[in-house]
């Protein structure tokens, strides 16, 4: 018994002596077959498309966020992954960081290139 994508099985393979030897019975027979593997195959191309967007897109954040893009790799391994996607979450990103020590230095040059005037009265 085969069985393919779909959980159908391709039809059954006629006889040809009780078709009386019509060999158009034979070519539904293979066309609904080919079918069968054809579906397979366009089925496995789309999921490897859909699957490549979306390691794109997911390596895009990941690079944004500071972080190396190989991290995705991570998302493989069981209860690693769940680990590390709160410790991505809830941990300061690398470019916060950066962000938060840029602002800390255009502050201190903004104080020191303030013109300051002290008044007596």
């Amino acid at each position: 018994m085969i069985i393919v994508a779909g959980g159908r099985r391709p039809p059954e393979r006629p006889d040809p002596a009780a078709t009386g030897g019509d060999p158009e019975m034979l070519d539904e027979w293979y066309d609904a077959a080919d079918l069968s593997a054809a579906q397979l195959w366009i089925g496995l191309a789309v999921y490897v498309a859909v699957l490549a967007v979306f390691l794109v897109a997911y390596i895009t954040i990941i690079r944004r966020a500071g972080y190396s893009g190989w991290w995705i790799l991570v998302g493989a391994v069981p209860l690693l992954n769940v680990v590390m996607f709160f410790l991505f979450a809830f941990r300061e990103w690398p470019v916060q960081r950066q962000l938060r020590s840029a602002r800390l230095v255009a502050s201190m040059a903004n104080v020191a290139n303030r013109d300051v005037r002290f008044t007596w009265e």
